[in-house]
């Protein structure tokens, strides 16, 4: 990569538009702070960057006679013929009645105010004509508004009676602090008036005049003061082909430093350690999604950069095993590698899964986690950085700086999205030299909504195994709602006495006051003894307070068939594998997250016996509740739980380290529906042929991109930085 091209600091000056909103002049100390707060617009430009979220046509007025229930925002011009304040001092309020001549006898409409009534009598004057805007309200057959906004016809008239006018997004921490939406309008109409001139063009020439966009400052005047549709409509275009240009730019600039920067390290041998454990350990045959993706994989080890690849499988799928042949080619081409798992269930059931594969092979492995003792962690750190040590699985614990390897060739990280991305860098810094850096290979069971979108936006290269194992059947999900309680009971005891085990999962492990209404661990405990007596049913359970020899001890119990029903909290979320559980009761399940749904039902299944998740709920749910438990009961299908799970959490960010939440996105719509999918979808091609054809963007008709990218805030350039 050209050494002159490197984001990492604004190379190009524009400090009109980087102003602090205090030192600008356009507002004090206390709307700046407040608008900080909300909104997070803290500088000039992001005052003109907060876009209106829709537009009212206040060039229509609407007599008072012709109002009609149903109608939204209505605009009314008439005289204030009164002002009265009515009711007690706690709940008084404001009621005033504006009059027009809309027929032979005048039509009248209530205007009412429950709040800054002091200042509304003193600012309003009766028999003084005014224009009245807001939301239409019947009450005892009249219209009425309440809060309406109220200006003097004459002043009005001068201004606002032309076209469209911008509604910004507010909050009642704004209005409180007199921002109004009158207000916000004033503030950016000031900004731009003096800032405006600081907007510079970011996009070249060819691209504005191929695509029929207008220019940026044309774009951000007609968003914020459109005099006709067709106006906002202009900008819309212009502002979201630049957001989702931008956006793009930089996600594929990231993939091509990976392959253009960075040595990377090719791994060109498929050597005996793989070939003994294909040919003689693995006893049943690969799935063909398997197989495509330990192709792809070896494919991209094989090129000398940089693998930065995502796996997705829903769990038993195989992830564990296209997971154990990739380090082995690290370890055949004389490197280390290393798996890490966010907890330390997984992490031994890794260490136990890969433990069987490697048994009679002479490949040296380990487990480190938080619990592993000093004496042993130190020959791990000992035989990690010697090279003795070839695969070295873990949690946390590998993150610390006192782990170093000699020659980490591969990092596998399971369940990617239970790391934060400060958290993954530190695999980083196990690098052999700042050029040459270990592949990546993350794996998740559900994408959740940052990963999902970044498959959209191009970031990573992503291998899907898309078929589970001939043996294993879909789990059926079932809805129980709590009066059908003793229907659940009934059925678990029928389960039992076929041989098949249990597990149920509590969100709590003891009484909280903030949750009143869950079922915890505890009370669960007692509730399951109470339906299923000592003398006829085995019952235990586990939770994350326990010591981690007693968690142990519990799961042996159950795997061996000891225990028939299992209580647990989310500590058995992943990395448990009892094939002889069938049946997975989650209490309280409108509690629970999508992909932590998906995961514990991913629990069972796990052999060739129908398997069944059984969420149990109370009998009112929310909307957002009602939706999760639907997409469970009608979908196994990863990749569709997590196109819900985005809609009702957001992408994350993409570039950044924010993990829940919105993206950068201000217009385009997060969910890149319709439209908008098919714009980004064609930004990715208008991307590609622009790198293809100048990737250090030194051409000068590119110069404007180029500038943009180093005026826009910093960026990782890596997946981890």
């Amino acid at each position: 990569m050209n050494s002159t091209f490197v984001i990492t600091k604004l190379d190009i000056e524009m400090p009109d538009l980087g102003l602090s909103l205090s030192n600008s002049k356009l507002v004090g100390d206390r709307w700046s702070k407040v608008l900080g707060e909300v909104f997070r617009i803290h500088t000039v430009e992001n005052l003109l960057t907060f876009f209106p979220y829709r537009y009212e046509d206040r060039s229509k007025v609407i007599k008072i006679q012709n109002l009609t229930r149903g109608s939204q925002n209505v605009q009314v011009i008439g005289t204030l013929t009164s002002l009265q304040l009515i009711g007690k001092t706690h709940k008084k309020r404001l009621v005033g009645t504006l009059v027009d001549e809309s027929s032979i006898y005048k039509s009248e409409l209530q205007l009412v105010w429950f709040s800054k009534i002091d200042w509304i009598q003193k600012s309003y004057k009766i028999n003084y004509k005014y224009v009245a805007y807001g939301k239409l309200n019947w009450f005892m057959g009249r219209p009425s508004i309440v809060h309406p906004e109220l200006e003097l016809n004459d002043s009005y008239n001068l201004r606002n009676l032309k076209g469209v006018r911008p509604v910004y997004r507010s909050s009642t921490k704004l209005s409180k602090a007199g921002i109004t939406p009158k207000i916000m309008t004033k503030l950016i109409r000031n900004a731009f008036d003096a800032f405006g001139s600081s907007i510079v063009e970011s996009l070249p020439e060819y691209i504005i005049n191929r695509e029929g966009l207008i220019g940026k400052k044309m774009a951000f005047e007609k968003i914020h003061f459109p005099k006709v549709d067709s106006d906002y409509g202009m900008a819309i275009k212009r502002l979201k082909f630049e957001e989702t240009f931008f956006l793009q730019m930089r996600m594929r600039l990231k993939y091509h430093w990976r392959k253009l920067e960075l040595t990377g390290i090719a791994f060109k041998s498929v050597g005996e350690s793989f070939l003994y454990v294909y040919h003689k350990k693995i006893d049943f045959e690969l799935t063909k999604a398997q197989k495509r993706v330990i192709k792809e994989i070896r494919g991209d080890m094989l090129q000398g950069y940089q693998m930065n690849r995502l796996v997705q499988g829903d769990v038993g799928s195989g992830k564990t095993i296209v997971a154990l042949m990739s380090m082995l080619l690290a370890v055949d081409n004389g490197y280390q590698a290393t798996l890490i798992a966010p907890t330390e269930i997984l992490a031994r059931q890794h260490h136990y899964t890969l433990e069987k594969y490697l048994e009679g092979s002479e490949i040296i492995l380990a487990l480190l986690t938080g619990s592993t003792t000093p004496r042993r962690k130190n020959t791990i750190y000992e035989g990690a950085k010697n090279g003795l040590l070839q695969i070295l699985v873990g949690t946390h614990a590998i993150l610390e700086e006192v782990v170093t390897f000699q020659k980490l060739g591969l990092i596998v990280i399971d369940e990617q999205h239970r790391f934060g991305v400060e958290q993954r860098s530190k695999l980083w810094d196990k690098k052999i030299s700042e050029k040459q850096l270990p592949h990546i290979l993350m794996m998740t069971a559900t994408p959740i909504p940052r990963t999902l979108a970044q498959t959209y936006h191009g970031d990573l290269d992503i291998s899907k195994i898309d078929e589970m194992p001939p043996t294993r059947k879909p789990v059926k999900t079932v809805h129980f709602r709590e009066t059908k309680r003793m229907e659940l009971i009934f059925y678990l005891k029928e389960i039992i006495k076929k041989g098949q085990q249990v597990f149920v999962v509590y969100p709590l492990i003891e009484e909280s006051d903030a949750f009143e209404d869950i079922i915890d661990l505890e009370e669960g405990y007692r509730q399951i003894r109470n339906n299923f007596p000592a003398s006829s049913y085995q019952v235990n359970f586990v939770h994350g307070k326990m010591k981690s020899t007693e968690k142990e001890e519990v799961m042996k119990e159950f795997k061996d068939g000891k225990i028939d029903i299992l209580l647990s909290t989310t500590v058995i979320e992943v990395g448990v594998d009892v094939p002889n559980a069938t049946v997975m009761v989650i209490e309280n399940a409108e509690r629970f997250g999508l992909f932590q749904l998906h995961q514990l039902r991913g629990r069972v299944g796990r052999s060739s016996t129908q398997s069944y998740c059984f969420l149990v709920t109370k009998d009112k749910l929310s909307f957002p509740a009602e939706q999760r438990i639907k997409t469970m009961v009608n979908t196994n299908d990863g990749f569709k739980i997590s196109e819900v799970d985005m809609k009702i959490r957001g992408h994350g960010d993409l570039v950044g380290v924010r993990q829940s939440g919105s993206i950068e996105y201000k217009l385009t719509d997060p969910m890149l529906v319709t439209e908008d999918f098919d714009l980004v979808k064609g930004q990715q091609v208008r991307v590609e042929r622009i790198l293809n054809e100048d990737v250090h963007l030194e051409l000068s008709k590119n110069s404007a991109i180029k500038k943009e990218l180093e005026r826009l805030p910093k960026f990782h350039r890596y997946w981890s930085r």
